[in-house]
């Protein structure tokens, strides 16, 4: 418990070795009625919430005092005050994921290991041969674990999806750089994903950087969350290349030995009452409260306005698949807490009435924590957007500017989700798996207006929108048509997608769609292909006989008459 705030009872079942939850539930019950333990319960699960264990004052003192050390020595170094542990609050979900992983770890060979070692994050600093200064690398977690006097180190990457995969790419570059300098002692890499495609992605970017650098492979072994149990059996066989010792994997902790003291003097207080659930529903001020009352809705929603704000009600609703009574609902919750608040008139003038949302920068700030990033990363990486006008945000200016523009490239995503809605309603398998903004699928001076993965019969299909006002020239039609030749041409496509997506452009006028199917054939000659691109008038996607929507038969290739129309899609079965 000291070393594993907030965990829970399936990771200490496999790390303490008792057999059957009714045995864990009981000793932990005594425990808490002797007020050594207490739990928060917050809402990290559709299914429900999960008690999360941690120390009380008097844990800490009894433990303490069992080990013969200085309270100030235990509570200091491990982060177990009250404000240390308000801190993990943001950051929940990964430390629990985290544990997850340590969990599985434990249970994958018969016999219960001992905790030698655990740092979260692990920091750790090494030297190239060509360089002077040292480099910093962070992993999400460090493990070492005995089993039976059979010790083994481990790196553990609990990857939930939330951010993209090449954000793991430095990670391990460093790895491999590293594993030099240390071979026989160096940790395994232990990675959890969701899903077979990313799975097959993490192998892949392992496969490019040990080409890259003319290696052999690290030691890794990569397994999905829902097959944890079964998953890591073959760390055992892993550890075999390690030459590894107890007393150089345990961890130790300087303290000064207890000073007697009188038995009735005040007990110390440390943790407090500071995770003692708020009579009332916390706002801004109680920033590390507030993620204790945010659910998975909430999450989604926040999630959706970071990267695409100024969606109103109606276009949320069909996004995240609810009613628009339930959005409301929700975003009333959120503007009460001060992480969203709404666009005024002042900004918009007459279009405040539609309810145009954003995050505030703690909003921003609670949903890059949530992903496991900085504010600053989850804002240049993966485009978070938002800040208000006091705190502006990266392209958040620009999107207001242009809230005609965003509003209608929104549009278009927000129709896929319609139509694939109302597919799966009659037995489909249609979804909108993935929807990037304008920064995160940016490349250089590639910026397209958002990029989608949409899927149909089990297939995936990758594409990237650009909603034309009619206001470009021939010059800057060229220029876009160019980064995108330029980006297919490299092959840079390939480490980000696998595949070149489609480009769906959409336009305001025959006439516009006739200037840029010219200049995209122009484009087209001078780089000797054709790029993956289809067009449209705004007009044929709000024609009422169209009830196929963007999946219907309304796309003209650059090269095909005005008339001569396709599917987007090869499959035409709706």
């Amino acid at each position: 418990m000291a070393r594993l705030p907030f965990i829970h009872e399936y990771v200490i079942e496999r790390l303490v070795g008792l057999k059957g939850g009714a045995a864990i539930y009981r000793s932990l019950a005594r425990l808490r009625e002797a007020g050594l333990l207490a739990t928060i319960k917050p809402p990290l699960y559709p299914c429900g919430s999960q008690e999360l264990y941690y120390l009380t004052d008097l844990g800490l003192a009894t433990l303490a005092i069992d080990h013969g050390v200085e309270l100030v020595d235990l509570v200091n170094p491990l982060h177990l005050g009250g404000r240390q542990l308000l801190s993990l609050l943001p950051h929940l979900e990964h430390l629990v994921a985290a544990y997850d992983l340590l969990g599985a770890l434990a249970a994958s060979r018969e016999i219960p290991p001992v905790l030698l070692a655990w740092e979260r994050p692990h920091r750790c600093r090494y030297q190239r041969p060509t360089a002077k200064a040292q480099v910093s690398v962070k992993v999400p977690a460090y493990v070492a674990l005995s089993w039976d006097g059979e010790p083994g180190a481990y790196f553990l990457v609990p990857d939930r999806g939330t951010v993209p995969l090449r954000l793991y790419r430095p990670l391990i570059q460093h790895l491999f750089a590293m594993r030099h300098m240390e071979y026989e002692t160096f940790p395994i890499l232990v990675v959890a994903t969701w899903g077979e495609r990313r799975k097959e992605l993490w192998e892949k970017m392992l496969d490019e950087v040990r080409r890259e650098r003319n290696d052999f492979d690290l030691l890794a072994q990569i397994t999905l969350w829902g097959e944890l149990r079964s998953g890591l059996t073959c760390t055992e066989q892993l550890n075999r290349v390690q030459t590894l010792s107890v007393a150089q994997l345990r961890q130790h902790i300087p303290a000064r030995r207890l000073t007697p003291r009188r038995s009735n003097g005040p007990l110390p207080r440390p943790v407090g009452d500071a995770l003692l659930a708020p009579r009332h529903p916390p706002v801004l001020d109680d920033l590390e409260q507030v993620a204790l009352h945010l659910c998975l809705g909430d999450y989604e929603l926040l999630d959706l306005l970071a990267e695409h704000p100024f969606l109103p009600p109606e276009r949320m609703a069909i996004v995240l698949g609810g009613s628009v009574r339930s959005v409301r609902r929700r975003r009333n919750r959120l503007l009460a807490t001060r992480l969203m608040r709404l666009l005024e008139a002042e900004e918009i003038g007459d279009d405040a009435g539609l309810e145009l949302p954003e995050l505030t920068a703690a909003g921003l700030e609670r949903v890059a924590a949530h992903r496991g990033l900085s504010p600053a990363v989850a804002v240049r990486e993966v485009g978070l957007v938002g800040g208000g006008p006091g705190q502006p945000f990266e392209a958040r200016r620009r999107l207001l500017t242009h809230l005609t523009h965003t509003m209608g490239a929104d549009e278009i995503f927000v129709r896929l989700y319609q139509i694939a809605g109302r597919l799966r309603e009659s037995g489909g398998d249609d979804a909108v798996l993935e929807w990037q903004n304008t920064t995160a699928c940016s490349r250089h001076h590639l910026r397209p207006d958002g990029y989608g993965l949409y899927q149909r019969h089990g297939w995936l299909h990758h594409l990237f929108v650009e909603y034309d006002r009619g206001t470009m020239r021939q010059r800057g039609y060229l220029h876009k048509f160019d980064e995108y030749h330029r980006y297919n041409f490299g092959g840079r496509y390939e480490r980000d997608y696998g595949r070149y997506p489609v480009i769906l452009m959409v336009t305001s006028s025959n006439t516009s769609e006739e200037r840029i199917a010219r200049v995209a054939q122009i484009a087209a000659g001078y780089w000797g292909r054709q790029l993956p691109l289809l067009l449209i008038c705004q007009w044929r996607v709000d024609e009422a006989s169209n009830f196929r929507g963007l999946l219907g038969p309304i796309w003209r290739e650059p090269g095909a008459d005005f008339g001569e129309r396709r599917f987007w899609l090869a499959d035409k079965s709706l």
